[in-house]
């Protein structure tokens, strides 16, 4: 999961680098050259408090997903997925609002703008039967460093803050974003409804003559927790 946050805020900052430049994910070290380092260093999940709310039942989750043309409007539901319908994501990770964006219609999902052209597309989930296990709501944070590395300490600079404008305008819309899938197992784990806010800015120099810039930013949202079961899930 943090993993995935690297890789897709380094997929809107490499673009915009001088070509010489080279982004990567994980944090900058001395024995590393130059570049951008899109570094997530941990989430941490906040006291459940005195007085916790209360666990809701888990239940079994199909996910389906369907390829997106530019101006198909209609997806229809395979015949063998059954439940109540939970959420629709267009494209995945970005939530399409049920009656703004798109409504259900029998057994068809009904847009009033065509999706974008992607595959996937478009995703849903659907509601199973119970299963053992609990859904949890929890609050966390997730810091997250940014590293940019020159000779030239300007140039760092620079590219310092060409990465931090790209990446606090990505977290304003941020997808949800959600653990791997483990064979045999449904454990679910979904983050969303982020904050963003800058912790700080420092400046290094060390002795193979690279100037460090590190921005560290602290993110703030709410975080759900699957149960410890062979079958779990939780919602938004």
């Amino acid at each position: 999961m943090l993993y995935g946050l690297e890789q897709f805020l380094l997929t809107v900052i490499d673009p915009a680098l001088p070509g010489a430049v080279e982004s990567f994910a994980g944090p900058w070290t001395s024995d590393h050259g130059d570049g951008v380092y899109v570094h997530t260093r941990g989430l941490q999940l906040e006291p459940l408090g005195e007085d916790p709310p209360a666990d809701a039942p888990g239940h079994l989750l199909t996910v389906h997903e369907w390829a997106a043309d530019g101006s198909n409007l209609d997806f229809e539901i395979p015949g063998g997925i059954t439940g109540e319908l939970l959420d629709v994501e267009a494209p995945p990770g970005y939530p399409a609002a049920r009656g703004d964006l798109v409504y259900l219609d029998d057994r068809t999902l009904r847009f009033y703008r065509a999706p974008a052209l992607a595959s996937p597309g478009v995703r849903a989930r659907f509601k199973g039967a119970d299963a053992k296990g609990y859904r949890r709501r929890r609050k966390a944070k997730i810091a997250l460093e940014l590293w940019a590395v020159d000779d030239v300490l300007a140039t760092a600079d620079s590219l310092l803050e060409t990465a931090l404008h790209l990446t606090l305008s990505e977290l304003l819309a941020l997808p949800i974003l959600a653990a791997g899938e483990v064979a045999g197992a449904q454990v679910w784990m979904r983050l969303h409804q982020l904050t963003s806010a800058i912790d700080s800015i420092e400046r290094g120099h060390d002795e193979a003559g690279y100037f460090a810039v590190k921005a560290t930013l602290q993110q703030g949202q709410e975080h759900q927790q699957p149960a410890q079961a062979d079958a779990a899930q939780q919602e938004p």
